[in-house]
């Protein structure tokens, strides 16, 4: 293995370079010991130039290491040689390469992948003409800096298998153990994350749920609020929102506290207190806990002066939509407004809504605050072309008096 490690290659297949991607026929825990066999292979044909190039083995790598190992053999003591059993020379391989530890990365599926990370940092590939195909963790014995697609890489052509195990027996120094607790981001929670690394490589990983409470509680308030207040109240919130915004603008003698996106952001922050996701902060209610801050005197007065729904002629009940700086408007058919000679005010009869009154086909025929002006002014005209186009439909001459069409009956 010494010879081996110190001389250049010696199987001509396992010379990759881009543009001739050599591919390892077979599957093996370390490329020195697929060498080393086929070295041996060598010696038992005699070590001739013909059986070498029948072998695909380089003629004058293989005579380089063989002058070394008849060196070597020399140098040392009679007492044998090591065995041949594969552990130990795989350990003496980490013993020799401490700094070259390297770890797979995750492929797709079953797959392996041939990116490889670094104790010392950073990354490499693992070359195709490898035969360690499977090992998590092994020694990048031989690796040299390569340029692919105008960028450099690392390129490892000789790796050898080992397990995390050995890093502990033979390099306890260089083994730590870590603590974090960090945000799950496709989990939506607060993870305390226990780490072993070797040098900067992580050789042992295990996540759980019991995070420290002022750090998990911490991180999950800045995850909530990089997502906003409506991720965890809906639409409901924009429309308590503004409806409070109304009131305290129309009817300021109502004596309403500001409620708004710095007041929802602040009551956010602080349901993140003993959380750790999510799904605990959905649960938690955001909105109820904003409605909390208005008494029941004050809700009853915002459900007076900003109802959420008004009841037409025809017994229909229609939301009014509330938004920042608009009036509030609604949107029902024109039928349904048939019996009202006005039209619907909030804010104590301060402020009218705007009305959508809408033809069979669903589009707005006329946007008004003013119903009385419409029956007067437009509605004649606007009658007789309903009266054409929809020719089924109930278009009476006097809409103040008539009867609106049951709900969910056009006709």
């Amino acid at each position: 293995l010494a010879a081996l490690v110190g001389e250049r290659e010696i199987r001509l297949e396992a010379r990759n370079v881009f543009g001739a991607r050599a591919q390892a026929k077979v599957s093996g825990s370390s490329d020195l010991l697929e060498s080393a066999e086929a070295f041996r292979e060598a010696q038992r044909k005699g070590l001739s130039n013909d059986a070498l190039r029948s072998l695909g083995l380089d003629v004058g790598a293989v005579h380089a290491v063989d002058r070394v190992r008849r060196s070597l053999e020399r140098r040392l003591s009679s007492r044998g040689g090591p065995g041949r059993d594969e552990v130990p020379l795989l350990m003496a391989v980490l013993a020799g390469y401490p700094d070259r530890v390297a770890r797979r990365r995750r492929g797709e599926g079953s797959k392996p992948s041939d990116e490889l990370l670094l104790a010392g940092g950073g990354s490499a590939r693992l070359s195709d003409a490898s035969v360690v195909r499977e090992a998590e963790f092994l020694v990048a014995v031989d690796a040299e800096e390569r340029t692919r697609g105008g960028a450099k890489e690392a390129l490892v052509r000789v790796a050898s298998e080992i397990e995390p195990d050995w890093l502990l027996d033979l390099f306890p120094e260089r083994v730590r153990e870590s603590d974090e607790v960090l945000w799950n981001e496709a989990g939506g929670r607060v993870e305390a994350v226990s780490r072993m690394l070797y040098d900067e490589l992580v050789i042992e990983e295990s996540r759980g749920p019991k995070a420290a409470p002022e750090a998990a509680s911490r991180l999950l308030a800045e995850a909530a609020l990089a997502k906003g207040p409506r991720a965890f109240a809906g639409e409901e919130l924009d429309g308590f929102l503004a409806r409070v915004q109304f009131v305290r603008e129309a009817a300021p003698d109502a004596g309403l506290p500001a409620l708004g996106e710095e007041q929802a952001r602040e009551v956010l922050r602080e349901l993140c207190e003993g959380r750790r996701s999510f799904a605990e902060l959905r649960e938690a209610g955001l909105l109820d806990t904003l409605r909390s801050r208005l008494t029941h005197q004050q809700l009853a007065l915002l459900d007076r002066l900003a109802p959420e729904r008004i009841r037409l002629p025809g017994d229909q009940q229609t939301q009014i939509h509330y938004e920042p700086g608009k009036p509030p408007w609604l949107e029902s058919r024109l039928q349904d407004f048939f019996g009202m000679a006005t039209g619907p005010a909030v804010a104590g009869g301060r402020v009218f809504v705007v009305l959508h009154l809408l033809a069979p086909n669903g589009r707005a025929q006329q946007v008004t605050t003013d119903l009385a002006g419409f029956w007067d002014r437009h509605y004649p005209a606007i009658r007789k072309e309903l009266c054409r186009k929809y020719p089924k439909h109930s278009w009476p001459e006097n809409p103040r008096t008539a009867a609106p069409p049951r709900a969910g009956r056009i006709r």
